[in-house]
């Protein structure tokens, strides 16, 4: 899943932040969307 390898290459996030932002990028993202919006989507999640 994109948004655990972004937070992973971040390497400041417990796993139960890891958890959240998992949880927060599943409801967020689009069913046929292409793995470079998820991409993005996981890069903005984090950077907010």
């Amino acid at each position: 899943m994109p948004i655990h390898r972004k937070a992973e290459e971040a390497g400041v996030f417990n796993p139960s932040e890891v958890a959240l932002l998992g949880r927060v990028f599943d409801r967020l993202k689009i069913e046929g969307q292409s793995e470079q919006r998820r991409e993005a989507l996981a890069s903005r999640i984090i950077a907010n």
